[in-house]
């Protein structure tokens, strides 16, 4: 008898426990280098890859320090797409 609850797989409840014990300081720190609504999407973004990658992340302490290294890379991304949409804006109001 179904009990509404779908079994976890072991790669489902470990990165859970990433996620949650992870995810409110890889949002602080996206915070930190941007604004809300982008940190959220940035932080999102992390996870997002965080999960298509969980058979290559780094296990125990090493997740960490590799899910700020995403984030940074994340944000960077981020940046460079801001930046190169200003320059293309300004352009287009100079004609």
């Amino acid at each position: 008898m179904a009990t509404g609850k779908e079994e976890l797989s072991a790669s489902d409840v470990a990165y859970r426990a990433l996620y949650e014990a992870h995810y409110r300081d890889v949002l602080a720190y996206c915070r930190r280098r941007t604004g809300s609504a982008d940190a959220q999407d940035a932080a999102a973004e992390v996870f997002t890859i965080a999960w298509r990658r969980r058979n290559e992340m780094p296990a125990g302490d090493h997740a960490r320090p590799w899910l700020f290294g995403v984030a940074y890379r994340v944000l960077s991304h981020q940046w460079r797409g801001t930046t190169r949409r200003n320059r293309l804006t300004s352009r287009l109001s100079s004609f």
